[in-house]
């Protein structure tokens, strides 16, 4: 019926910092927090398991149902583009970053979806040229599956118009036969081009 759980570093969330000994829950649910012993007095006919945490510590709460956390985090340090609700909006939004940005400095932009835009437009590498002629640019899709990238990102990244595609990836190519920047899943060298070069 209810599991008292102990022995390590318990963190309530209520304040900062803040900590107990104890926790006792009921159905996945916290009743009650406190010391050990205070919840065992309690809740001693309910009580019917005993968890000790070792010393490792508990969090309440903290549920997740499909969050990348360390995407999360990176795209709070990031342009946002998820509020774009027009391809005239996101280019505003990068020229206003690339204006911020020293030569040679990655521009890294998270969220955008042509899908809220009313001609869904998905930029070609030469318009983000035009945009960040200094800096490489990689712009991450809402889905996280696709990204945008200017012709040095390209280059640094290793990607040439005659780079074929790699297993489970696609390099969208224009009617040229050029690459035109926008990557499809397993696409990963710009990311990993970025991160081996990039400064935080």
């Amino acid at each position: 019926m209810g599991t008292l759980w102990f022995g390590g570093k318990i963190y309530t969330l209520e304040h900062e910092n803040e900590t107990v000994e104890a926790v006792y829950t009921e159905n996945g649910r916290i009743k009650k927090v406190g010391s050990k012993s205070e919840l065992t007095m309690m809740f001693e006919k309910e009580l019917t398991a005993l968890h000790d945490l070792e010393g490792n510590v508990m969090i309440p709460g903290f549920v997740d149902s499909h969050l990348h956390m360390i995407g999360h985090g990176e795209k709070l340090l990031r342009l946002d583009l998820s509020e774009a609700d027009s391809a005239e909006k996101m280019k505003k939004l990068l020229i206003s970053k690339v204006s911020e940005a020293s030569p040679n400095e990655w521009i890294i932009g998270e969220g955008w979806n042509e899908n809220n835009f009313h001609d869904r437009k998905i930029f070609h590498r030469d318009e983000l040229d035009e945009i960040a002629p200094h800096n490489p640019m990689m712009l991450t899709r809402v889905c996280r599956h696709a990204i945008l990238a200017n012709s040095i990102a390209l280059t640094l990244a290793g990607i040439t118009d005659e780079t074929p595609d790699p297993e489970g990836g696609v390099i969208i190519r224009d009617n040229d036969g050029r690459a035109t920047g926008y990557l499809l899943e397993s696409c990963s060298g710009i990311s990993e081009g970025y991160h081996a070069r990039s400064k935080y």
